[in-house]
């Protein structure tokens, strides 16, 4: 299954929201640091 990530990542608190969705359908959340995903920066 392919599963969709939306990463939501908020600088004043360090951490990114994670969301999990499969077609449609969301799955869960999971909080992870920001320093952790290797986020591209603009």
């Amino acid at each position: 299954k392919k599963i969709q990530l939306l990463i939501v990542p908020d600088k004043e608190s360090g951490l990114s929201e994670v969301k999990f969705l499969h077609e449609g359908e969301f799955l869960g959340i999971q909080k992870v640091k920001n320093i952790e995903l290797n986020l591209v920066r603009f």
